[in-house]
């Protein structure tokens, strides 16, 4: 059963229980999002910081731990997580280099076996379901092993909410394999690989795609294009950042869409919120690492 909006993902968030989020840093434009968090899903939140916040007025739902430095703020969420007692780790008010430093720190046990990349999800009014963007966020320019495990952290995430069937549609500027294009190429092994099962069963990959034969099922039937992913696609996989940067934020400022985004690859989901992200972004990240999660167990 596919998603077909945010909020059909925080009625499945709604049914996991006893989660905590770890905070490294808060700051007046997550406290929006985390207090509805607190809520809508009756989270529980641990906030790391260095500076004293009780000015805030923070829920009761929240324990503040005094920290040192940003550095330590973001080490002792990442513990926290590590040990226990808090399920997903979230970045608030320290830089994304000093966060994504902790997540990595081999003295704990966050950092995954392979890649870690950034999956943003998409309520478009254009289109009948939720749908992916990977990678927008994390890896600049992959290579071809490294897009087999962006893909593979996408279907983590659609597993865990017990699709039947994922669908990956690889984006390029055209459908057939070029020589001149190296993602077309990528492309084409990634539809045989699928095409093999080493995906799983349940995964359909099939490029190269144009975007609109990804989007639209009659731009495909009008280019004569057979596919069981067009026009139903329940993830795009980008070839490069900058083209999912461009998308997705046109998906945001252009089509009016709402996003929920975080990175996977690690041993727990990692809310990693743009600063120009709102409110209602930040919220609905915190839902698909919630969903997410509790999916999994």
């Amino acid at each position: 059963m596919a998603i077909n909006s945010l909020q059909s993902l925080l009625d499945m968030a709604k049914k996991s229980k006893n989660q905590r989020v770890a905070v490294a840093g808060f700051d007046e434009e997550s406290k929006q999002a985390i207090e509805r968090a607190v809520k809508e899903l009756g989270l529980a939140f641990t906030v790391f910081d260095w500076r004293f916040h009780g000015e805030m007025g923070l829920p009761s739902q929240m324990e503040f731990v005094k920290c040192s430095s940003p550095e330590e703020s973001a080490f002792q969420a990442a513990k926290a997580v590590s040990d226990g007692p808090c399920s997903i780790v979230m970045k608030g008010f320290v830089s994304t280099s000093t966060f994504l430093k902790a997540i990595l720190d081999k003295s704990l046990s966050l950092r995954g076996k392979g890649l870690m990349s950034h999956l943003a999800l998409f309520e478009v009014p254009t289109y009948h379901k939720i749908i992916g963007v990977t990678d927008g966020g994390m890896i600049i320019a992959p290579d071809l092993e490294q897009k087999v495990q962006i893909i593979e952290n996408a279907v983590s995430f659609f597993d865990a909410l017990h699709y039947e069937q994922i669908k990956v549609a690889v984006l390029c500027a055209e459908e057939r394999p070029n020589p001149n294009m190296p993602c077309t190429l990528d492309a084409a092994v990634l539809r045989t690989m699928s095409e093999r099962g080493e995906f799983g069963k349940n995964v359909l990959v099939d490029g190269p795609l144009a975007f609109d034969l990804a989007f639209s099922a009659r731009a495909a039937q009008v280019k004569g294009v057979s596919s069981p992913v067009a026009g139903d696609a329940d993830v795009l996989l980008v070839p490069d950042i900058e083209a999912g940067n461009l998308l997705g934020k046109s998906f945001s400022f252009l089509c009016g869409g709402k996003m929920a985004g975080l990175v996977l690859g690690a041993n727990c989901p990692v809310i990693l919120p743009s600063r120009s992200d709102s409110d209602e972004n930040k919220f609905y990240s915190i839902v698909a690492a919630v969903a997410f999660t509790g999916g999994a167990q």
